[in-house]
């Protein structure tokens, strides 16, 4: 039994918190809602970048994105920075553009051109990892969302 009990509170010590004993009150999320969403390509730089605003802090973002239904990349997208009270995050995602598809990471490359005009889907996660918000654009997002794996956007 007591081995069972350091089991639990050791489970317990793992799980993320918003607060402790003796600090200041536990915070209220809201759930996050995208406030600005902006995906800009630099042709000199060779580079997409994604900033995201959100209202409340977030989980982190997922990227899905194809230029043609049947080449689909997947990158994960970070706060890079977030309101101490809660009230907002920041969420960035800059990916170098490779010439070869092989050569795409998730994450940090993508072989995207900036002349293509990509499907997307963008999902916004709480902080407890349920998507809570999310962007759908390009010529044809919903056929991207009928993609196996991609989530219907809300």
């Amino acid at each position: 039994m007591r081995s069972l009990a350091a089991v639990a509170l050791l489970g317990a010590a793992c799980q993320p918190t918003f607060w402790s004993p003796g600090g200041p009150e536990p915070l209220e999320l809201d759930p996050p809602l995208i406030d600005s969403f902006e995906l800009t390509c630099d042709v000199d730089e060779g580079r997409w970048r994604l900033e995201v605003e959100s209202l409340s802090w977030t989980g982190g973002g997922r990227l899905y994105w194809s230029p043609d239904l049947a080449y689909v990349e997947r990158h994960w997208v970070r706060s890079v920075s977030a309101e101490p009270d809660g009230s907002a995050d920041r969420l960035v995602l800059d990916l170098h553009i490779v010439g070869d598809w092989r050569e795409a990471s998730p994450g940090s490359s993508t072989a995207i051109r900036c002349a293509q005009n990509p499907d997307l889907v963008f999902v916004l996660y709480d902080y407890e990892g349920e998507s809570a918000d999310c962007v759908a654009e390009g010529p044809h997002p919903e056929e991207l969302m009928g993609l196996e794996g991609i989530p219907d956007c809300l």
